[in-house]
This record gives structure tokens, C-alpha cells and sequence, in this order.
């Protein structure tokens, strides 16, 4: 840059070569000293910072658990699977797509309502559901439509899940916090072939359990999680003085 100026001279060269000597024996130092590492168990250090992993491992085990479930019971529902499958993806590349929209042109739609509102949705569906089985109404194309717009809508909170969670934690935390999580979706996986198989004795059970939990995710999460959206993420970890004491 100096040749390009024309302001090269050895003086310059030489101040140029001690700044990067300088540096380069500065980003030695903090090289070679010794880094602490953070585990899972770090991602619980405050009381925070447990109370909003638990609970987003709550509703990372819900969604799993609702997504998995419902799809694996897709041959149950009235018309080809196919067509029931395809029209389930297409709703799920639309709120998609409305999502991304509002985030982008409406700021003050945040993560707590882009969550909890569809939620509401699913949990109508559910008692759509719930109703027409306990008084025996003959609507399959009612249930059917409740319970695909159910599907898609759990699959895209799929994907919002993931971000939330990654924003409540400190950088040296996140990616320990995110597997905690993922855990717990791992878990709503393994449960959910079992949610239909274990309950027919009573039809309305899978869905009545389905409803309770997620009405439990929406409120802890309303409750009891902060917004994100906006806020700039926490570098660093809090200090030893709020930190959750062994006893």
C-alpha cells in the first residue's frame, strides 16, 4: 500500500515489521494459554440460564414429539397418504415462507409471538380433534385438515426452536446449551412411535396428551423465556457471583 502511495521508505518498513512481530508474539501468548473449556453442565451455571434451558428442552421434546407422532400416524387419516404428505409440505414451505416475511418487514413481531401464536393454532387443531372423537362427529375432512395443518405448522417451529435457544446463551455456551436441546428433541423422537401404538384403548388419549403438552410449552415458554429479537448476543460468561452455588 505504501509502494502504491509512494510514502515506502526503510523507516516506515521497518515500524511496519515491528507492529507485526509485535502482534505475532501477542496472538502466541494467547495461543499457547490455557483455555478453559465449557461442557454441557456450564450451559446451567445461573439460574437463568437453567430455568430457559429446561424449558427449551421442554419444547424441543413437544415438538419432536408432536411432528414425529402425528407424522407417523398419517395412514390413519382420511384420504391417499400421498396426497396427505404433499399437502402437509406445501403448508410447511408457506408458513415458512409468511415467517420469514414478517420477520424481515415487521421488527416488532419477535421470537415470542413468531413461537407462541402458532402454537395457539396447533392447540386449536388439537381440540378440533379432541372434539369431534369424544362426541363421535363423522368429519374426516375436518380432522384431517386440522391435524395436517398441525403437522406443518410443529415442523416450521422446528426450525424457529433452534434459534432461540442459540440466542439465549453466551457464545462459550451455546453450541453445549443447543446440544442439551437437541437431546431432548432426540428424546421426543424415540417417544413419539409409541404415542398411538400405546394408546387406542382410548382414541382420544394421543391427542388429549399432545394438547396438554403443548399448552404446557406455551406457557412456560410465554412465561418464562425472554426475547431475543434484536438483542445482541452475550459474549462472555456472567460472573462468579451469580452462578448457582454447589451446596
Amino acid at each position: 500500500m505504501d509502494e502504491f502511495n509512494g510514502t515506502a521508505t526503510p523507516d516506515r518498513a521497518e515500524a511496519l515489521k515491528g507492529l507485526m512481530d509485535a502482534e505475532r508474539e501477542r496472538a502466541l501468548r494467547h495461543t499457547n494459554k490455557a483455555r478453559k473449556n465449557y461442557y454441557v453442565w456450564h450451559a446451567f451455571c445461573t439460574t437463568e440460564m437453567a430455568v430457559s434451558n429446561g424449558i427449551m428442552g421442554l419444547n424441543f421434546f413437544v415438538m419432536s414429539l408432536s411432528y414425529y407422532g402425528l407424522m407417523l400416524n398419517m395412514e390413519t387419516l382420511s384420504g391417499s397418504v400421498f396426497m396427505n404428505v404433499f399437502t402437509m409440505a406445501t403448508m410447511c414451505y408457506i408458513f415458512n415462507v409468511i415467517y420469514a416475511i414478517l420477520d424481515f418487514t415487521i421488527p416488532k413481531v419477535g421470537r415470542k409471538p413468531a413461537y407462541i401464536f402458532p402454537l395457539l393454532v396447533v392447540l386449536v387443531c388439537l381440540g378440533t380433534v379432541i372434539t369431534l372423537k369424544s362426541l363421535d362427529l363423522f368429519m374426516p375432512w375436518l380432522e384431517t385438515a386440522a391435524l395436517l395443518v398441525s403437522t406443518a405448522i410443529v415442523a416450521q417451529q422446528l426450525s424457529v426452536a433452534p434459534i432461540i435457544g442459540g440466542e439465549l446463551f453466551p457464545t462459550p455456551v451455546r453450541n453445549a446449551a443447543q446440544s442439551f436441546q437437541q437431546f431432548c428433541m432426540r428424546g421426543g423422537v424415540i417417544v413419539s412411535p409409541q404415542l398411538f401404538v400405546g394408546l387406542k384403548a382410548w382414541p382420544i388419549a394421543p391427542y388429549l396428551t399432545l394438547a396438554v403438552l403443548n399448552l404446557a410449552a406455551v406457557i412456560t415458554f410465554g412465561w418464562l423465556i425472554r426475547e431475543t429479537k434484536g438483542v445482541e448476543l452475550v459474549e462472555h460468561m456472567p460472573p462468579k457471583k451469580t452462578k448457582i452455588q454447589p451446596v
